[in-house]
Order: C-alpha cells, then structure tokens, then sequence
C-alpha cells in the first residue's frame, strides 16, 4: 500500500502534498516496533506516526528559517506549554517521589513526541490551510471505521496486529433484533482499542456534523454517524456516551447562537439530532421494548379483569346465585343456611382463610418465606453483600480492568463490568459502579500533589504504587489532569492545563468575534471538548495514537486562519 501511494505522489507531481497526506494518516495507525519495555506500563516504541511527524518537522523548520512566518499568540502559548511540560516532566523524572527513574524518562520522551506532532500539523496548516489536515484525517479514520464494522460483525479482531490491532477483551451482549451483538474491545479498527477508537471518533464526529450541509453530505454523514453510534454500543462505554452528548448538545447550542438558520443549518442540526436518537435507540432499545411489553401485558390484564367483571354481573338474579329475593341462599352460608366460612377458617390454601393457614404469595407452600432462601446465592444481585459478584469485577470477581498495555488504555478498569463475558439478560443502559475506584485514585492524585506539590511522583509512577493507595496493581488514575498532577506535581498540571484551554479559547474567540467559517470553529471545539471529557474519567492519555491525533487537531486549531482558503460553508 505504501508503495503504491508513493507510486502515485510522484507520478502526479504532489510529493509535498503526498508527505503532507501520509503525516496525518499515519497519526492513525497503532503500528510501533517496541524498544525497550520498562517498568509497570512504562515503554519506549517507534510508531509510524515518528516517522512521518519527523520529516515534516524538519521541512517545516527550513520553511520557517526561510519564510519567517507569524503564528498566532495561542499557537506560540501552546507551544511554549507543551515544551516547558515536555522539560518539567524531566525534573519531575530527577526529583520526584517515584520509584523508577526510567519509568519517568520513558513519560518525558512520550510528552516529546506529542510537542513534535503539534508543532508538525500547526506548520502544515498555516502553510497550506486547515482542509490539508481535515481530508486526511476523515479519510484514514473513515478506514478505521470500516475494519471496526468488520471486527464487530466477526466479534473480534481480524488478524492484523501489526497494523494497530490489539485486543479480543469481550464485555457483554446487546441485541438489535434477533442479532446478538458482542460488547468489548475488538471494534478499533487498526487505532487500538475500541475505546481508543471512540477517543478518535470524538474528536472527528463534529467535523462530520458540520460537513452535513448538503443532501449528498447529508446522505453519507447518516451512514458514518450510524457507524459510530454502534461502535460507541459496541465499546460499551459510558464515559463515550456521556461525551458524544456533551459534544452534540454544544454543537447544536454553537449553531444555534452563532449562525444564522438557513437550509444548510437545519441539515447540521437534523443529522445531530438524529445520531442522538440512534445511540439513545441502541442503548436504551432494550429497555424501551421491555416497559412496552410491561404496559401491553398490564393493559391485557385489566381489559381481561373488566370482562370477567361484566360477566359476573350479567348472570346476577339467576337462583342460587345469591342476589335472588327471598328465597335466596346466602353466598356467605351453605345451602342449609349455616355459615360455611367457620367450616373452612383454618384449612392450608384457602387464600380468604384465617392468617395462620395462608399462603402468602412471597412464600413457598409451605410457607417459608422464598426471598430468604435465595438471599445470598451467587448472581441473583439482590443478595448479601458477601456473596455477590460485584459489577466491578469480572465473572470470577477479579478486577476486570488492570491491563498492564499502555495502549490498552480505556480498558482499565472497564466502564461497564468485568472482563467476562455475561449473557446480557440483565442488560442496563448506564452502570455507574467503577464511581468508588475512580474516586479513591482522584483522592490518592490529590493527596500526592500535596506531599510533593512541585515535582509529584514522576511519570507512569502511578500504576507502580498504586496497591499502596488501596488500589488494584497496575492501576492508572482514570482522569488526564490528576494523572499528571500526580506524575509532575502541582506545576506541571497548569502547564498541562494552560496547553489545553488556550486551544479552546483561541477557537471560542473565533466563532464569537469572527466572521467567517465559525461553522467549523464550533464543530473543531466541540471534537476537542468531547475528547477532554471522555479524558476525564478514562486512561485514554496512555494511547500514543489518540493522544497524537488530539494534538494534531490542536496544533491544526490554533494555526488556523478562517479567513484562508475556501470557504466550507458553502
């Protein structure tokens, strides 16, 4: 494949543009070659996106010593972040509270790599324009997105490891129909993970939303973002659903406060809406079918009740029926008039008999109470707490997330149970219980910015204490900014920090004081908010390819000047 792209740049003559293409593209690709493995889930790879981020840094740096350019103020305050985090990661290696000094460094050289991906895609789009960025990025991903269709429809991965592919973790089941569909790991097409996709698929869905501005856009949007919808099913992941819908309703309040609604605008807010409706559908379907059959039956139920009723008081008067006049035999009496309700009080199994001969219907027949004897059997989950299986954990009640694989990122622990698989029959749309370990890992980042508020543990130290913080072993914090509070204190989180809000003020100043192509501004603030707060309670910061393409975006966002290049509004 390569060699027929190469083929291709230099017949047509596009051998810039070619290496500009394959740039992004390979940002992608979860290909590396391991180097060195270090200590916990600290490694040292080359990936295909080295290569490509190399050579048009270094182009890049000849075209800026040549041409001089200005970037702008957010650009330079980006990048001045990203580097001076790049250098305090290194002291926070030298003197942090860490125990490996290698796991550290092996951090500070992954920071390095993410300084050199902004810097690459901010120089490729002040000299070219933001679509040279954009097109390549939506293509490769589009790729991606097939192979996960692929992978979902075999339930599992296909065979090409060396390209990106990297787990057959499955979760759970859902259904669409009569189709079972398996839950897990395996859909991430060759950018690792499922979860890792989704990461991707955050940053990129808006794009997508905002290219919806014809019919034919309209048409090929539908299929993608029905695509997308299942693989966020299929990741089973709550923390990607909760960002798919903060990143939709943002996108629909950003154009509905700064466009004005014409044709095209209706298009962008129909199809958000209605890839909202289709991941509430894939989610919820179950559910919904289940209160439907509920209310059917229920109704079923009465209209039976009330013709049973109506029968009864159409044979009322007949004799013996005990509404007659006064030749009437009392319903309470026996034929002779005596009172058959003494003869019967006491008898096992009347049901209007006295309480001590009863059953009860929360009893068995003999009267003992059922709920008792099942109270603290394994699975019924309504049992005692020592003998359940926690949610948490897998079949065997082990932690089901403490993945050791630095790409592995969001599988750790997982966001909807163990690492069994369960039939699905207890299916529930949100499961929230990973909320107590989540939070106990913030308490420990907190608590290690207060010990060493300058320097913290030192980088990917974290998994290596963190069964002293009560927490499995192996254990990341689930959260970007506490992770690197706790990995470079105090200092290196507001220079984090500082990377990350300039990007999205710089874009919010744009649409606000702007005037042309805000369309895109709020779509690409939109993407990268929607992958902040999917980073919020995920590893995802551990993946190179998701964290390599957000940085990317960012350095795309900031070098930007909406006033360049065709306007995609029209």
């Amino acid at each position: 494949m390569g060699v027929v792209y190469t083929v291709v740049v230099f017949r047509y003559g596009v051998l810039i543009e070619g290496l500009l293409s394959a740039f992004f593209v390979l940002l992608t690709f979860n290909a590396d070659v391991p180097l060195v493995h270090g200590p916990g889930i600290a490694e040292l790879s080359v990936y295909l996106l080295d290569f490509g981020s190399l050579g048009v840094f270094l182009l890049g740096i000849l075209w800026y010593q040549q041409q001089r350019p200005t970037f702008s103020v957010a650009f330079r305050v980006v990048l001045a972040s990203l580097g001076a985090f790049v250098l305090w990661s290194v002291l926070a290696a030298l003197f942090g509270s860490g125990t490996s000094l290698t796991a550290g460094l092996m951090f500070s050289a992954a920071q390095l790599r993410y300084l050199l991906v902004f810097s690459a895609a901010g120089m490729v789009v002040y000299w070219t324009d933001v679509r040279q960025a954009l097109y390549p990025l939506v293509i490769a991903v589009t790729g991606h997105l097939i192979v996960a269709m692929v992978q979902t429809v075999s339930g599992g991965i296909i065979g090409f490891s060396r390209l990106g592919e990297t787990s057959e973790q499955l979760i759970s089941t859902f259904t669409i129909g009569s189709y079972t569909i398996a839950t897990g790991l395996h859909a991430g097409g060759f950018v690792g993970t499922g979860r890792v996709f989704i990461a991707v698929l955050l940053l990129l869905t808006p794009i997508l939303w905002y290219a919806a501005n014809s019919d034919a856009r309209f048409a090929m949007a539908t299929v993608g973002l029905g695509a997308i919808t299942l693989l966020l099913r299929v990741s089973d992941t709550e923390s990607g659903l909760g960002a798919f819908f903060v990143s939709a309703l943002l996108f629909l309040l950003g154009i509905a406060l700064f466009n004005r609604i014409d044709r095209r605008h209706y298009r962008q807010i129909g199809v958000t809406v209605l890839s909202l409706g289709m991941l509430i559908g894939l989610y919820l379907g179950n559910t919904v079918r289940a209160i439907g059959i509920s209310l059917v039956s229920g109704l079923a139920d009465t209209v039976q009740g009330i013709i049973r009723t109506d029968d009864t008081t159409a044979t009322e008067g007949e004799p013996g029926m005990g509404s007659a006049g006064e030749s009437r035999t009392d319903s309470k009496n026996g034929a002779d008039g005596t009172d058959d309700t003494t003869a019967t009080e006491g008898e096992p199994g009347m049901g209007s008999a006295g309480e001590e001969g009863r059953t009860d219907p929360k009893n068995g027949a003999d009267g003992t109470d059922e709920t008792t004897a099942t109270e603290g059997e394994p699975g019924m989950g309504s049992a005692g707490e020592e003998s359940r299986t926690d949610s948490k954990n897998g079949a065997d009640g082990t932690d089901g997330g403490t993945s050791t694989d630095p790409g592995d990122s969001t599988g750790q622990p997982s966001d909807s149970g163990g690492a069994g698989m369960n039939d699905g029959s207890a299916e529930v749309a949100v499961d929230a219980s990973n909320l107590d370990v989540r939070l106990e890992q913030y308490e420990a980042s907190i608590d290690i910015a207060i010990e060493n508020p300058l320097f913290g543990l030192g980088g990917w130290n974290f998994p290596l204490r963190s069964t002293q913080y009560q927490l499995p072993e192996m254990m990341a914090v689930h959260n970007t900014v506490l992770s690197h509070l706790a990995a470079t204190g105090i200092v290196g989180a507001l220079l984090y920090l500082t990377a990350v809000v300039t990007v999205v003020v710089h874009l919010l100043q744009n649409v606000i004081y702007g005037k042309d192509r805000r369309g895109l501004g709020i779509a690409l603030a939109c993407g990268i908010i929607g992958f902040q707060a999917y980073s919020f309670w995920t590893t995802v910061h551990h993946s190179t390819t998701a964290t390599a393409v957000y940085w990317a975006l960012c350095g795309a966002a900031v070098a930007w000047n909406p006033q360049n290049g065709n306007n995609w509004e029209h």
